[in-house]
């Protein structure tokens, strides 16, 4: 008997194998237009993912609505690893603090992978403002 059931279990085990990953193209979407900060990081990152996945890695820009229009795509994509998207705090937490109803939600629809850039602002003003730092420019600007 355990023989047949170890037969059994054999037999269709090979049947439940896992598929290879990846086994078509993986997309980079942005939701920017072409030539911005984030399409450059994409188009940067690209190559070396596809090396490492042994797969092609396409790049699509989907801009429109802040940036909503392509995140909004991935976000109602299969969520089976083939279709990214390169956000950025305008379409992960600032499109959904600025609009009623952006078609997503991101932390429900969408799951981090990590950061793999990182971008310094920089607050400027005129020479001619009372301040030379951030305490300065607070007491400023509540006066």
């Amino acid at each position: 008997m355990n023989r047949i059931l170890g037969l059994w279990f054999l037999v269709f085990s090979c049947l439940c194998h896992a598929q290879e990953f990846p086994s078509k193209p993986v997309r980079i979407v942005v939701p920017w237009p072409p030539g911005g900060n984030v399409d450059i990081t994409a188009r940067t990152v690209q190559a070396a993912l596809g090396e490492a996945l042994g797969q092609q890695v396409l790049v699509e820009n989907r801009p429109g609505a802040g940036g909503t229009t392509g995140s909004g795509q991935v976000a109602k994509s299969s969520p089976d690893g083939y279709t990214l998207l390169l956000g950025s705090s305008g379409t992960i937490t600032n499109a959904p603090a600025a609009y009623k109803n952006i078609g997503y939600d991101p932390v429900k629809d969408l799951t981090a992978i990590g950061p793999i850039q990182s971008t310094p602002l920089v607050l400027t003003a005129a020479p001619k403002t009372p301040s030379t730092n951030w305490a300065e420019f607070l007491s400023f600007i509540k006066k």
